[in-house]
């Protein structure tokens, strides 16, 4: 079966997704890995990496940029993980799983000065290459914009609608239907004045993306009744209870305490777990740079097959995604 690409323009401002959005089309394309030149767009498409990729990392890597196992502020990850749901058993409950994911997910066009600061970045690689590298949680912060959302980090805007976020996830799905991903969608700042409420926009993207939209989830939800939905929930504080681990105004010698405290209280049983490993001072990428070794050393720890919930990472790298995926999912 061929891959699907959609192709949509890159001229945006902060309005209404009509205007963001001016004209995409789809395309049937050969399953395979290639480069798409457009003037002024450079792009990669990538079909389902079953066999992952050689280790390598794809593309230049740029000065400055860093591509650890455990950490990646390059383009690019260095390795694919994108099906590993498929060759889990449709009874999973989805509570027994570890997800990876990332935290604000739609801040990769921070870098170059596009949007916002240092202090506004929190991924490098593109929602299309964190699907492949096999994120399927994303942390979404949103602002209302008349009737569509605009991807926020605070007050700055990132260039990217959430329109363009739900295609890209819609499209990996339609060439990796036994996966599901999930999007924890919040808003990050005051909405643009005259906005529409934020469940009235909710309800214009499921009339555009219904068939493939699942509106929150149970603790009885398996990974078979999932499988190629995107799963939304706004209420996070309703959907994992009081087991979240989010202490974000933290250094990284602290916050590396509250991670390891939170993965070793996970209890599957009681219900979903979400442990966010980032953390803001003195800044995002660097907290990363520093606790994302950690992290993955905290890991290796614990025995295969233990269950560790949802984790949201800030510039992880693709071993670090790779071992949570496969030491802590066992068929």
């Amino acid at each position: 079966m061929g891959m699907r690409m959609l192709l949509c323009s890159v001229v945006v401002h902060e309005q209404t997704e009509t205007v963001y959005t001016h004209l995409c089309c789809s395309y049937n394309m050969p399953r395979t890995t290639f480069i798409l030149i457009i003037p002024g767009l450079l792009a990669t498409v990538y079909g389902c990496s079953r066999g992952g990729w050689d280790g390598r990392p794809r593309g230049a890597v740029a000065a400055g940029s860093t591509q650890w196992s455990s950490y990646d502020s390059t383009t690019s990850p260095a390795r694919s993980n994108s099906c590993w749901m498929s060759s889990l058993p449709d009874s999973r409950r989805i509570q027994d799983m570890t997800i990876p994911g990332t935290h604000d997910s739609g801040t990769y066009t921070a870098d170059g000065g596009e949007s916002g600061s240092t202090f506004s970045q929190c991924q490098s690689w593109h929602l299309r290459d964190q699907l492949q590298a096999g994120i399927h949680f994303f942390d979404i912060r949103v602002r209302r914009t008349s009737n569509a959302f605009a991807i926020h980090h605070g007050i700055a805007f990132q260039y990217v609608m959430f329109g363009h976020l739900l295609n890209y996830a819609s499209n990996f799905l339609y060439d990796n239907p036994r996966e599901t991903v999930f999007m924890l969608v919040r808003e990050a700042t005051d909405a643009q004045e005259g906005s529409h409420s934020f469940d009235d926009i909710l309800t214009r993207y499921e009339r555009g993306w219904g068939r493939i939209l699942r509106w929150s989830a149970t603790n009885t939800d398996t990974l078979g009744q999932l499988r190629g939905k995107i799963v939304i929930f706004t209420n996070m504080w309703g959907y994992f209870g009081n087991r979240i681990e989010d202490h974000y105004d933290t250094t990284p010698d602290e916050k590396i305490t509250y991670i390891r405290q939170s993965l070793n209280n996970v209890n599957c049983g009681l219900g979903k777990h979400l442990t966010f490993t980032s953390s803001t001072r003195p800044y995002p990428q660097y907290a990363a740079w520093i606790n994302n070794p950690r992290v993955h050393d905290f890991i290796k720890s614990k025995p295969r097959g233990t269950c560790l919930g949802f984790i949201a990472m800030d510039f992880p790298g693709a071993n670090l995604v790779h071992d949570l995926i496969y030491r802590f999912n066992r068929n």
